[in-house]
């Protein structure tokens, strides 16, 4: 099966228990998600018990990935950017010390709990499993979704004090986790002995080093396309910006090869012409740039042009505070375009592929204020 075919199942399959868990379990989506994931899992195992070619196939389609880069090196940047949204800087600092603690101290504990219990109980059950591949386990499972967390404490109206300190030790318990984690698997598996300073290296490397880089890689991208007024460098210093990091991250061709069929699909959805209820909206646009949040881009209205520039993610205008949840006139009666550009004469297939090479420079810079023409 085709990279493409993977993911484009496990979108389907992910929309598909999406919608399962809203019209019935009415769960946490996250956790809806994760209890119908589990559900069809078991599903496939008891059917491969009778079905042999069953459990064949899906152990073909298994073995295709490498859960290593999936999970530590794909998903997991996705789940703590999206949970790190939903946190203000402000409240975070205000409750430093504790949030600190649990992501620590907190996960050091679980671990160590997590991987007593589990070598115990085994061991009266007459199972006997290495101490390390229990502790490895309590790693595993020690640190927290963001998501799910925010989710849960925002649906049972928790008091904030609670909330900031949950959602903040889940955000940064993964760094720790995915340290401890990578550092008991090479104990467990001979790589190394039990090190401090190793343990050290890598928490730097991974936590504090991504941190840096993807700060440093942001803000020269952020910089260099803010002091400049034309779309033909803007394009070439953004597909620039885009080979330097894939270069300096090894990322697989195939990755790459992905990330713009997924990339382009969502242009397409997001400009086109599609109606749904509004709630699904609310939540659908906290994970992508759907067609009513980004149609505010086309206004006439400089200030709204100049908003939900994004097309794929929806975090970025949040960041950088380019992000407008609807249009001043509403959507049945704003007007989108370009002013200078109206006349249905203008507006035919052949004009509006030839106006890139011949239209004039427009006038809309991103340095306007909102409110100002």
């Amino acid at each position: 099966m085709r990279l493409f075919d993977l993911i484009a199942v496990f979108i389907v399959m992910a929309a598909g228990f999406g919608y399962l868990n809203f019209r019935l379990l009415k769960l946490p989506t996250t956790i809806g998600l994760m209890a119908l994931s589990l559900l069809f899992s078991l599903s496939l195992f008891v059917l491969g018990a009778f079905v042999p070619a069953v459990a064949q196939q899906t152990r073909s389609v298994i073995e295709q990935f490498d859960f290593n880069q999936v999970l530590l090196h794909g998903m997991l940047a996705f789940l703590l950017f999206a949970g790190a949204l939903h946190i203000d800087l402000g409240d975070l600092a205000r409750h430093k010390e504790p949030i600190a603690l649990l992501a620590t101290v907190g996960v050091l504990l679980s671990t160590l709990i997590v991987g007593v219990l589990m070598w115990g109980v085994f061991a009266l059950l007459g199972f006997k499993l290495r101490f390390i591949d229990c502790l490895l386990f309590g790693a595993l499972i020690s640190p927290t979704d963001p998501i799910a967390v925010l989710s849960l404490l925002k649906k049972i109206g928790a008091p904030k004090t609670l909330e900031v300190q949950i959602a903040g030790e889940s955000l940064f318990n993964d760094g720790i986790g995915v340290v401890l984690f990578m550092g008991l698997l090479e104990v467990a598996t001979g790589g190394n002995d039990f090190d401090v300073g190793h343990f050290a290296f890598l928490f730097i490397r991974e936590a504090v080093g991504g941190a840096v880089f993807g700060l440093a890689i942001g803000l020269v991208a952020y910089r260099m396309l803010k002091s400049v007024d034309n779309y033909q460098v803007e394009i070439l210093l953004s597909l620039g910006i885009k080979m330097a990091v894939v270069i300096l991250t090894g990322a697989p061709p195939a990755s790459v090869l992905a990330f713009e069929i997924i990339l382009n699909g969502t242009s397409m959805f997001n400009h086109g012409n599609v109606r749904y209820p509004q709630i699904i909206d609310s939540y659908l646009r906290l994970i992508v740039v759907t067609p009513e949040m980004h149609r505010v881009h086309h206004s006439t209205i400089r200030w709204e042009t100049n908003s939900n520039l994004g097309f794929n993610f929806p975090w970025w205008d949040r960041i950088f505070g380019t992000y407008r949840s609807q249009p001043a006139r509403g959507h049945l009666d704003m007007i989108i375009g370009l002013d200078q550009y109206k006349e249905p004469q203008k507006l035919t297939f052949f004009w509006l592929i030839a106006l890139p090479f011949i239209g004039k420079l427009g006038k809309y810079p991103m340095t306007r204020s909102p409110g100002t023409e």
